[in-house]
């Protein structure tokens, strides 16, 4: 890794030319052999059950087959019957106290 952002900087090094800081990340550098698999992402390395959904979809038009995540909706939302009240941001919900003579 080292060498290489070296042989960038010798290759683009050039007199008088403003250059301007930056910073090099090198994140996430792991063989795929030990990646920890994500649930959540869309695996797209099967390219046998994309090309059979994409076959279905052609014949039966777009949209009959879809991937699980793809069809979210606003039917799912949160409960929010037990929500705290907003008392710094609705006027509505600051208490108020009666104190009797």
């Amino acid at each position: 890794m080292a060498n290489a952002v070296s042989d960038v900087i010798n290759d683009i090094f050039k007199a008088n030319t403003r250059f301007y800081r930056c910073g090099i990340g090198a994140i996430e550098l792991e063989s795929e052999l030990y990646q920890q698999a994500d649930m959540f992402s869309v695996n797209a390395d099967n390219p046998k059950m994309m090309k059979c959904l994409d076959a279905i979809n052609k014949r039966y038009g777009a949209g009959t087959l879809s991937i699980g995540s793809e069809r979210l909706s606003q039917i799912w939302n949160m409960k929010r019957a037990f929500l705290s009240p907003h008392y710094t941001t609705r006027w509505s919900d600051i208490p108020i106290i009666k104190c009797s003579d």
